[in-house]
This record gives structure tokens, sequence and C-alpha cells, in this order.
């Protein structure tokens, strides 16, 4: 359960404080019988270990209802993970740090394999970036919604946007525009545009 020199060496350059909430009892997570809850809780002691500026806490969500209250555009489940900076916050479920197949026979789970600190290392990238790369999506000419890019995207720190060609600038501080397969066909004036993009 040890994390790559790698993460070591991000981990401890952190210059700011960083709270990583685990919304479970930490029994639940710290238990050798259970694999990969035990994994993950051992994964995240090891942030915690090599930088001062990383603080792991347990919060059951039933005994402190409070604590919910404070992010009311985000909604929680037992076994969420949250990261928060003064910078941003970055939220998932535990089960977001494995690959899980199944059998199309039976449904049943065929294989598991973990991505825990690639996933955990790069929630801590994208909480402690002063400047991410800010990635917008066009709007407007029925574009593909792009659900697993935008996940991708999200989960390796990108900052995410849209932007409605037609009647909208992009940002100067966008640095990707992504035209998902649009269905209807752009003006001459976006196409000006996106070109001085």
């Amino acid at each position: 359960y040890e994390i790559s020199q790698e993460s070591i060496d991000y981990v401890s350059k952190i210059n700011r404080d960083v709270n990583i909430y685990v919304l479970a009892d930490e029994s639940y997570f710290s238990d050798p019988s259970n694999t990969y809850t035990y994994q993950v809780g051992e994964v995240l002691k090891k942030y915690s270990q090599y930088s001062n500026k990383v603080m792991l806490s347990y919060i059951n969500l039933e005994t402190n209802p409070g604590f919910a209250a404070k992010y009311p555009d985000e909604s929680f489940s037992t076994g969420d993970i949250l990261f928060e900076s003064d910078l941003r916050i970055q939220k998932f479920s535990y089960q977001d740090l494995f690959n899980i197949s199944y059998n199309n026979t039976t449904g049943n789970v065929s294989s598991i394999s973990s991505h825990a600190e690639e996933t955990l290392t790069s929630a801590l990238l994208y909480v402690t970036d002063e400047n991410p790369t800010k990635v917008v999506m066009t709007e407007g000419h029925g574009e593909d919604a792009v659900v697993g890019l935008n996940s991708l995207l999200q989960k390796n720190g990108f900052e995410l946007g849209a932007v409605k060609t037609l009647g909208a600038e992009i940002e100067d501080d966008t640095q990707i525009v992504v035209v998902a397969a649009p269905t209807v066909d752009f003006t001459d004036a976006e196409i000006k545009k996106l070109d001085a993009f």
C-alpha cells in the first residue's frame, strides 16, 4: 500500500492546506478483511504522512449532519471522499478508485483493479493548482455530451466549462475548446471566433 516516489515528491512540496474528508467511519476503511476499502484507507494515510499540509479526517454523516450543510451545492453519500483547499473542492466515491469489470452473462464482477493513487494524486493536484488548464465545450450545435471525456478531464485536474459560441466570447483564460461531434453547422462568425482562438 505504498505510493510512488513521484506522488511522494509532489505531496511533500504542497504549500497550501488540504483537507481530505472520508465520509464514513474510519473502521470501515481500516478493516483488513475488506481488501478494497482497506487499501483506500492505507493509501490515504500516506498522503498525510508525507505532508504536514494534508489533513485526513473521517466524518460520519449520520452523527455529523452539519458537515453536509457546509456544501449546499453538493450531495454526499457514505463512502464519498472530498478533497478541499482554499481554492476548490473535488468529490468522488471510493468506488471511483477502482476499475470494475462485469461478466456479461452472469452480471457478477469478473475483475477489479485499482487506480487509487492516480486518482488521489490528481485530486491533490486539482485542489492545489492555482492555474488549472481550462477546457470549454461548445454548445448550441447538437454536440455530443461526451460524459466520459468530461469525467476523465475532471479527474485529471482540468477546469471544465461551456461556451455558446453564437452569443458568447471564448474567455481569455481558456486553453482548450472541444467541439464534440456537432450536428448543426457553425455560422461564419462562429468559425471566425474559433479560428481567432
